[in-house]
């Protein structure tokens, strides 16, 4: 146990544990959370003890966590939207697509996550800025790419699960294409293509999954294998994370090493291939995680700073730290 700083899992877990509960519950619990989590702020800094600043810290990320996932639901649960989707209501929307349309195992509709901008009900035209989910049974919805504006109509319901949409909408046209994709969502998709050629002579089954391990990209994966991997408990192995930015930015470090750059300049190049990364694997919440730990590790790498976390001069609060 000693050579691993335990310090920083009590402020991570409270931080989970608040936005777990406040995505499960709603927003007025969320808030509430955050209020609870300040006034407990406020009368542990009173205290002397040498588990105070800890225990500040802990709640601080309680308190920070909570109010943000209240104030994405309050985003999501009020406005024209989610009156529509309360309502059960029909309506033309235009949107962006914000991730890659995904088939659903063993059934014949995709799912589109989008941004809806405009929403026109019953001759009222009203502009939003929020997240939707699009069930779609025509198999045109598949082609399209992240950043391609999109008109369509649909029936709108509110979200079952816990999640941070203002609706979910039916439709059961085909969209209507308003432009092409942004020229960095092509090039990006330009090299997902290229994977996809390169592994093509492969059996069906490498073929669609070697993709998604590289890139995260599934779409030429048999949705009955991805049920199978869901029930074997291995879906993680097709989501990209750490393991994925990894390599790359280890191999940009070699690279960097043989050509001579220093401890100053590497993590610099290093850090510049992450966006380039992120845009390819899309920035899915895996990714995005692992992008935040990769650019902490590089600014480490950069300032020549210890491993551990925090300094060892700050006061332990057991013995486990």
């Amino acid at each position: 146990m000693k050579d691993h700083d335990l310090r920083l899992v009590a402020p991570a877990a409270a931080a989970w544990l608040a936005a777990a509960v406040a995505l499960g519950t709603g927003r007025a619990v969320a808030y509430g959370i955050a209020g609870a989590a300040v006034v407990a702020v406020a009368f542990v800094a009173r205290r002397r003890s040498a588990a105070r600043r800890w225990c500040t810290l802990a709640l601080t990320c309680a308190a920070a966590s909570a109010a943000g996932v209240g104030l994405r639901a309050t985003a999501v649960q009020s406005g024209p939207v989610r009156d529509l989707a309360d309502a059960g209501g029909r309506a033309a929307v235009e949107a962006v697509v914000t991730a890659d349309p995904r088939q659903v195992a063993g059934r014949r509709f995709a799912l589109i996550r989008m941004r809806a901008e405009t929403v026109d009900a019953g001759g009222r035209r009203t502009r939003v800025r929020v997240p939707i989910l699009a069930v779609a049974a025509d198999r045109r919805w598949i082609g399209l790419l992240p950043s391609q504006r999109v008109r369509f109509t649909g029936r709108f319901a509110p979200p079952r699960r816990a999640e941070l949409l203002a609706a979910v909408v039916v439709v059961r046209g085909p969209p209507d294409v308003l432009g092409p994709a942004s020229t960095v969502q092509r090039a990006a998709e330009h090299v997902r293509a290229r994977l996809r050629l390169a592994v093509a002579r492969l059996p069906p089954d490498q073929r669609g999954v070697l993709p998604g391990m590289v890139v995260g990209d599934t779409s030429r994966l048999d949705p009955r294998l991805t049920e199978d991997f869901r029930t074997a408990g291995l879906t993680h192995l097709l989501v990209v994370s750490g393991a994925n930015l990894a390599i790359v930015v280890g191999a940009v470090l070699g690279l960097c090493r043989l050509a001579g750059l220093g401890r100053r300049r590497a993590p610099f190049v290093a850090a510049l291939a992450v966006p380039v990364f992120v845009v390819v694997a899309r920035p899915e919440p895996s990714v995005l995680r692992a992008t935040v730990m990769g650019l902490i590790s590089l600014l480490a790498m950069f300032t020549g700073r210890r491993r551990q976390g925090c300094p060892r001069s700050v006061p332990r609060c057991c013995s486990w730290c």
